[in-house]
């Protein structure tokens, strides 16, 4: 996990994919690295946020929406439990 859930954070400072994707990049940017990342609408019931992920799910990130110029506002890699 890289940012703060529910708080924007960018520690360690500089982390970033090998096409320049990190906390505060633009969902146009995440698919300009990644062509196939897939946008998901969150559920506001369950406290889920807008959020992508790429491929087999090992790599996904947070929105701040799922529109072009909203923002990644955390980013997960590695496969999760559950």
């Amino acid at each position: 996990e890289y940012g703060r859930v529910g708080t924007m954070g960018d520690e360690p400072v500089g982390l970033r994919t090998a096409g320049g994707v990190t906390l505060g990049s633009r969902v146009v940017d995440v698919l300009g690295e990644f062509p196939d990342a897939t946008l998901v609408t969150g559920d506001p019931e369950l406290e889920l946020p807008d959020y992508f992920y790429v491929g087999d799910d090992s790599f996904m990130g947070w929105l701040s929406g799922i529109g072009e110029d909203d923002f990644v506002t955390v980013l997960f890699g590695g496969y999760r439990c559950g």
